[in-house]
């Protein structure tokens, strides 16, 4: 399945392997990590003049890319859970 993630980007949902909110983990170590290291690998993926709310984290054919989003975290899990068959 399919999710709209904003920005006219849509990722398979078997991809994701995290949504994570910004606003809550913005001065962790971790998220500067994970920031810098695919900003310098050029693997995040984001619209310069938009608010940022939500991280996503993918991985296809054994690359991690980032997406962040103005759509909110809650949004987007309502999203994968809407497309899921469970």
């Amino acid at each position: 399945m399919f999710v709209h993630i904003g920005n006219n980007i849509i990722l398979r949902q078997e991809d994701i392997i995290g949504v994570y909110n910004i606003k809550a983990i913005r001065n962790t170590n971790e998220y500067i990590n994970i920031i810098n290291k695919l900003t310098k690998e050029k693997k995040l993926m984001k619209k310069e003049d938009s608010e940022e709310n939500t991280l996503i984290i993918t991985e296809k054919n054994k690359t991690i890319k980032g997406y962040i989003t103005n759509i909110s975290s809650v949004t987007i899990e309502k999203r994968l859970k809407n497309t899921s068959f469970n």
